[in-house]
Order: structure tokens, then C-alpha cells, then sequence
């Protein structure tokens, strides 16, 4: 992981991705497969290594699209970002997949923690793995992530870049 531009440390830069990151609990997500894009929003859940994670059928629009193409971008924006103050966000690239069978437990459990409403469906993390219901747990793994962040970066251009060697 490197920052391509910037005076910041590539630490002081995490720690302003990971501020938007617990701030925020609604992606944008876009995709792309068969000469069509689609955009869905979706409430996620992330992980140190900046992973972000998701709860979906594999039946939506979405999931159809990543299965054939799992090169995806979204965004995180607050949902009341006005222009002209102090709008911080970030912007993505991502590779998405259904996260791997022994890893459900763990990132299912990060992912009701953070939506405890989500129980109401989604009883335990072990459920996301059975037939009960439809809905699968996916991960996005960034390639790239662009913040900006006019509060973080306020004097100059208040975009930087983290690209994921």
C-alpha cells in the first residue's frame, strides 16, 4: 500500500479513511458486466485492512453483475454533504467476492455488531452460510481508494490516493 501524492503520511491519510469510514454506514456501489452498469446502495461493515463487507442475495442486479465481472468502484459520502462545507468521502475501486466459507463467522459477526437491527433477519453469522435465507456475505477488497477530505486537507487540493500493490 503506498500514497501516491500529498505532504501526509500514508498513517495520517488511514486514519482519515478510517474517520469516514466509522462515520458513514452507506455505500454507493457500481458495477459493471455485459455492456451494463448498475449502481446499488448497501449498508457495509470494514475491517482493518480497509476491506469493506456486505450482506446480499446473489439474485440481485448487483450480485449477477459481480459474478461475471468483480471489478467494481463506489463511493461513501454522508448522505447531507452540501457543497462548500467541509465534505469529506471517498471514492473506490475494489475487487468484490462472497467471502470464503471459514471467514463468514468472523466478518459476519463485525457486520451485525455494526447493524444490530440486521438480526432481525439475520439471526447469527452462521445463518448467512444455510439455506434459511438467501442473502450471502461479500467482500470488497480495494485496489484503490481516493479521500477527500476538505477537514483532514484544508488548504490545497484535499484529494489523496492509496494504491493497493
Amino acid at each position: 500500500m503506498r500514497l501516491e501524492s500529498g505532504e501526509e503520511t500514508i498513517q495520517e491519510v488511514l486514519e482519515a479513511v478510517f474517520a469516514i469510514l466509522e462515520k458513514n454506514t452507506l455505500l454507493a456501489l457500481s458495477t459493471f458486466a455485459d455492456n451494463e452498469i448498475w449502481t446499488c446502495t448497501l449498508f457495509y461493515s470494514y475491517d482493518k485492512d480497509l476491506n469493506m463487507y456486505f450482506v446480499s442475495s446473489p439474485d440481485t442486479r448487483h450480485c449477477q453483475m459481480m459474478s461475471k465481472n468483480n471489478h467494481v468502484s463506489g463511493t461513501i459520502y454522508p448522505p447531507a454533504a452540501v457543497w462548500g462545507t467541509d465534505i469529506q468521502g471517498i471514492q473506490f475501486e475494489a475487487l468484490a467476492e462472497r467471502v470464503p466459507v471459514p471467514l463468514v463467522p468472523i466478518h459476519g459477526f463485525r457486520y451485525l455488531k455494526r447493524f444490530p437491527v440486521a438480526k432481525k433477519f439475520i439471526s447469527s453469522p452462521e445463518l448467512l452460510l444455510s439455506d434459511k435465507i438467501s442473502d450471502r456475505l461479500y467482500r470488497l477488497t480495494p485496489l484503490l481508494i481516493q479521500l477527500y477530505d476538505e477537514v483532514a486537507i484544508p488548504e490545497g487540493d484535499p484529494i489523496r490516493r492509496i494504491i493497493f500493490d
